[in-house]
């Protein structure tokens, strides 16, 4: 039930007032049977199946990622920001902390893949007079892949550099114990 939904909640619970209010849409992604008060989504606009390929290729194209938010926005704010450039997009995923606070970055798809490089031509882009981080959603996945590639190598060098130290520390106490003079040794079985 679309009551459910957090974001529509504080907007309304009442079932009547969320049908009217779909009937003004000019979208038609929902078709609204009032006597009934049933809504669904308009047959003729099925939802794409995110695992076909073509899909995924596509949505590769349109998407991005873009950081510089401040902390304190709201899912509403960053729709307003990108209201006032003029844009509509298809999706936006604010990306947020364990804690769940907002991380003043997103991942936002937009309508077409020409809307989406129009965007990307912008550049630079400011929010709240700091120039803000625009990728491609696959090329912030690349750098990222390389980021953690380049620390695990350096954890892992720091690691065996480590061990390294510890051997020849080890050799060391065992080369002192063998120079002591004075010392007999006793050997019973060989």
């Amino acid at each position: 039930c679309l009551t459910t939904f957090n974001r529509l909640k504080q907007l309304s619970a009442d079932p009547k007032e969320i049908c009217t209010a779909l009937n003004k849409s000019t979208r038609a992604l929902l078709e609204i049977n009032s006597e009934d008060l049933k809504i669904r989504r308009n047959v003729n606009m099925p939802v794409p199946d995110p695992e076909n390929p073509m899909v995924k290729a596509l949505s590769k194209k349109k998407s991005i990622y873009m950081k510089g938010f401040p902390l304190s926005y709201s899912l509403d704010d960053v729709e307003k920001y990108f209201a006032d450039l003029g844009i509509t997009l298809m999706s936006t995923h604010m990306r947020k902390a364990q804690g769940g606070k907002f991380k003043g970055s997103i991942f936002a798809e937009f309508n077409t893949v020409e809307e989406c490089e129009k965007f990307m031509a912008l550049k630079p882009i400011k929010i709240e007079d700091f120039d803000a981080i625009i990728l491609l959603k696959d090329d912030y996945y690349k750098t990222k892949t390389e980021e953690r590639k380049k620390f695990q190598d350096l954890e892992s060098q720091a690691k065996e550099d480590n061990r390294k130290a510890i051997e020849a520390a080890k050799q060391k106490e065992d080369m002192k114990l063998l120079e002591k003079k004075g010392c007999v040794l006793h050997v019973k079985t060989v």
